[in-house]
């Protein structure tokens, strides 16, 4: 490691916050993209899973090469190529270009994961959940203002000049990226086959892992199935604009402070308990959403619980995978997030089809299905979780 580079928290998250703003960018401007396609704004929301998709191989693929690479020029070199895939979607002619865009968009968009495990292996041991925090705050923050960025952009200057700004974006921060993130070989003599098998036993050989897998995947499902088909809602119901639908995700800027106090909390030795208020928060804010749909105050008040049930209980499950095996935080980082957002890509087309075929109020029931799921998985390991 460069000793003359200073680890800065604040910077880290900047970065995460930036980076996964990207991926985030489609879902309030469904029906401006719809309108230049001459689709639905049913067939542009595929566009979310597609990069979701994307996003999952990138985990797989990509993300555990922190283990084995240069990290400073992994990281910068990713931010790049995802400002060209920005680009490539700010310039596409058809629906079918917009969505090989987007899918390139998630498969760059891990670097915020490796900005995360980055952040895992700098922090010092009694600090490395509330390092995290800061760097995952500036993740959800990234993830909210983009729906709210996105939907003033797509409004005001049209959806084409979001995406070629948001391509300048990432080509300013890589010009930080190779001033502020240190030069690392973690492991150089691993070779990159191996690097991948090592991820079957990396899972197998940690326990907690595997829990904490298990419950991402409900987790991020949870998340995905209220956001993916919260903009058609709004649109169709209430009748909001692109404008006002990104206003209305700011409310999940809440889950910042669940974050900070999750990550708080968890270098103390509470993170079971963390998860449990987590995942249970989850499940009643499909409660809510199923009583209030129809009332926009109640909508937004299950968005801010659902948000920070979210954050909170992925906070935990950092704090439990980052504890083990150290030598392999990129690895960990590369299965734990797969198996997020493989949820997440479920929970999107999934609530897709119940939308399409069933109506808005088929999605509470979905969810809370989702989340009590993840409940049921606490509850079964959690002399596991009370020990560690």
């Amino acid at each position: 490691m460069n000793s003359s580079i200073k680890f800065r928290p604040l910077f880290f998250a900047v970065t995460a916050g930036i980076s996964v703003a990207s991926t985030y960018y489609l879902q309030p401007i469904y029906s401006s993209i719809a309108s230049t396609f001459h689709v639905t704004s049913s067939d542009v929301s595929v566009g979310t899973a597609v990069t979701q998709v994307g996003y999952a191989l990138g985990l797989i693929f990509l993300v555990p090469l922190g283990d084995m690479v240069n990290r400073r020029r992994l990281i910068t070199g990713m931010i790049i190529t995802a400002s060209c895939a920005l680009a490539a979607t700010a310039l596409s002619p058809n629906l079918t270009m917009l969505f090989v865009g987007a899918f390139l968009i998630g498969v760059t968009g891990v670097v915020t994961q490796m900005t995360i495990g980055l952040v895992a292996s700098l922090a010092p041991d009694g600090d490395r959940a509330s390092a995290v925090s800061v760097a995952m705050s500036g993740l959800l923050a990234g993830v909210l203002l983009a729906r709210t960025v996105s939907g003033i952009m797509a409004l005001y200057l049209g959806w084409r000049t979001l995406f070629a700004l948001a391509a300048f974006a990432m080509v300013i921060l890589s010009i930080f990226a190779v001033k502020r993130i240190p030069s690392q070989i973690v492991s150089p003599d691993l070779s990159y086959g191996a690097l991948l098998a090592s991820l079957i036993t990396t899972l197998k050989s940690s326990h907690s892992l595997r829990v904490a897998c298990s419950l991402g995947f409900f987790q991020f499902m949870t998340f995905s199935i209220f956001w993916n088909t919260s903009a058609l809602w709004l649109g169709e119901h209430f009748h909001l604009n692109s404008l006002q639908i990104g206003l209305i995700a700011l409310v999940g800027l809440a889950g910042t402070f669940s974050s900070r106090i999750a990550g708080s909390l968890s270098d103390r030795g509470y993170r079971f308990y963390v998860s449990w208020v987590g995942i249970a928060l989850i499940a009643i804010s499909y409660l809510l959403l199923a009583v209030g749909k129809f009332h926009l105050i109640t909508f937004v008040l299950a968005a801010v619980v659902l948000d920070f049930g979210v954050q909170g209980s992925h906070l935990a499950n950092q704090a439990a995978i980052y504890s083990v095996m150290p030598e392999a935080r990129s690895r960990v980082t590369g299965v734990y997030m797969t198996s997020y957002f493989a949820g997440g890509s479920i929970g999107s087309v999934v609530s897709t089809i119940f939308y399409t075929h069933f109506g808005y109020t088929s999605i509470p029931w979905l969810g809370f299905i989702a989340g009590t799921s993840g409940l049921v998985i606490r509850f079964v390991f959690k002399r596991e979780a009370i020990r560690a």
